[in-house]
């Protein structure tokens, strides 16, 4: 059994700056060394600081964070991402748990998408449980943030999803 945890990076409480917010990198941690679980990072609007900022953090803190980057930048090719990584480090008969961390209002669409995906990347044989472990504690999102997560949702369920790249800044899309 290998079980991982995998952190969503979100969205920039601060805009065109890197994220000053640990409050998902410690969960992640905390749930990482709790579970002994491989923590994959995943996900940046920042061209790969964030991640690299959320390695280091954690490689000071004495745990090994694997970063999982993305240059598209958008949650559903963050969680095609983390999936191929899982699928390819994993024995082609495999089970275990994956910790999904990402903020609260985030993690019905991040989660949705995860359990969506997943049967692209893992074969059959890998049975995975894949668990939300929700972040509080950042800036709360706006309203068109909250309208586009309930968007987002409905997009990807209907097969219509497709990340909106004409934000100049952070996520979500």
């Amino acid at each position: 059994m290998q079980n991982f945890v995998v952190m969503l990076c979100g969205p920039h409480e601060h805009d065109h700056e890197v994220s000053p917010q640990f409050h998902r990198i410690e969960l992640a941690l905390h749930v990482a060394r709790r579970d002994q679980s491989e923590l994959l990072i995943c996900g940046d609007a920042r061209n790969g600081l964030d991640v690299a900022l959320f390695v280091e953090h954690v490689g000071r803190a004495g745990y090994v964070a694997t970063p999982v980057f993305n240059e598209v930048g958008s949650t559903i090719t963050d969680v095609r991402a983390a999936l191929a990584y899982i699928g390819c480090h994993t024995p082609r008969i495999s089970s275990g748990t994956v910790r999904v961390v990402t903020d609260d209002w985030h993690m019905e669409r991040a989660l949705t998408m995860v359990r969506g995906e997943a049967s692209q990347y893992l074969d059959d044989g890998q049975g995975y449980v894949f668990r939300p472990i929700t972040a509080v504690g950042g800036v709360p999102p706006a309203r068109w943030q909250l309208e586009r997560e309930a968007q987002g949702i409905q997009d990807y369920r209907s097969g219509r999803y497709a990340p909106n790249k004409s934000l100049s800044w952070g996520k979500p899309h």
